[in-house]
């Protein structure tokens, strides 16, 4: 029977038609028989559904400004050229309004939450995906022009795209755990990867997303990136990313500590080896002469200080190496001197004894 055939209800028919709609009504009262009123919880179907919005998860984008400066680094490591990335909008949208805003064909990687329930999408620019691929297949920036939306209608995605497409993805989820770390364990891991977005029925089309969005650009190619979760895989920390603080941790940062460590190992230092310390007066100096002596106010017995641009760390004895003048350590000097300490020592070395010049003889009768 189409819509717009002719039906005649009778009269019997809408009685009983209205007392069914009655009587289910009535099935679903919390009222009880005795009269009595309960208490009736409410819940708001549609604002239960979108707490979140710009803004009120503040801590969510502290952690995607974090993301954004990680997959900078990272894109710069994976292609060798150069990259930025920036933190856009962070939206709560039902799937299908999130979906209708991609592109077809597109570039998108269904992946799993790791460390939280459920799937998300990920998705690429197509101009981006396909110009990251081919600077790691060893093309060249400028190269070539490529049209990856005529590419992805004519033929899809190969094999070899479809592995690289799902290792960039991997490389993202390593820098989205770093940049959640304090807040949740959350990664993810690639599951399979769909070029039209009708073919991602992971959620049903009413359901609240959270779409964090991120615009790209690699070698003077411009795109988007876009990581979709379910609004509800967030609940369990939503408490912390609305705190607007995050827990950073230590202070040390393992991904930095160890080149730093490498780097810091080949500086160079400059070694001064003190023999001791006087004083002379300008007289003396301008009469000094190849031959003459200058007392020190340290015994050639006692061990002489080495400094390390400047301070004092390690003491030791004179010696030969190889037919060079060298110094054998024979301790290190743990504690940085105080201000009295270095206000003694400056006394004791302005009280040292006037020195003695000695004439050697021979030089004198050369």
């Amino acid at each position: 029977m189409s819509p717009t055939d002719d039906v005649t209800v009778s009269p019997a028919e809408m009685d009983a038609l209205m007392n069914s709609i009655q009587e289910g009504s009535e099935t679903h009262t919390r009222e009880p028989q005795d009269g009595a009123l309960r208490d009736i919880v409410r819940y708001d179907l549609v604002g239960a559904r979108s707490s979140v919005g710009r803004g009120q998860l503040p801590t969510l984008d502290i952690v995607n400004e974090k993301l954004a400066d990680l997959l900078s680094d990272m894109l710069v490591r994976l292609t060798g050229e150069q990259a930025r990335a920036s933190a856009k909008a962070t939206e709560a949208v039902k799937f299908v309004e999130s979906m209708g805003t991609m592109p077809t064909p597109a570039c998108l990687q269904l992946v799993e939450l790791v460390g939280l329930r459920g799937t998300g999408v990920l998705s690429l620019d197509p101009a981006l995906l396909f110009h990251i691929i081919d600077l790691l297949l060893g093309g060249k920036p400028g190269s070539s022009k490529i049209d990856a939306s005529e590419i992805l209608a004519r033929r899809g995605m190969t094999a070899v795209e479809r592995r690289l497409f799902a290792r960039v993805s991997a490389r993202i989820g390593e820098e989205l755990t770093r940049a959640w770390d304090g807040v949740a364990t959350f990664g993810i891991r690639p599951l399979r990867v769909e070029t039209d977005p009708k073919h991602i029925a992971i959620f049903e089309a009413s359901e609240m997303v959270v779409d964090m969005q991120f615009e790209v650009e690699v070698a003077g190619v411009q795109g988007q990136i876009h990581l979709i979760v379910p609004q509800a895989a967030l609940r369990p920390v939503e408490k912390k990313l609305a705190s607007g603080l995050l827990d950073t941790g230590t202070d040390e940062a393992p991904s930095w500590r160890k080149p730093l460590t490498k780097v810091m190992r080949n500086v160079t230092l400059q070694c001064t080896a003190e023999l001791g310390r006087t004083y002379i007066t300008v007289r003396e100096l301008i009469s000094l002469k190849e031959g003459d002596v200058i007392r020190l106010d340290r015994d050639p017995e006692n061990p002489i200080t080495l400094y390390l641009e400047g301070s004092p760390k390690l003491t030791g004895h004179p010696t030969l190496q190889h037919g060079n003048i060298a110094v054998e350590v024979v301790s290190v000097v743990r504690q940085k001197m105080t201000e009295p300490q270095q206000a003694q020592h400056a006394q004791q070395a302005h009280q040292a004894p006037e020195p003695d010049l000695v004439d050697d003889e021979e030089n004198d009768n050369e």
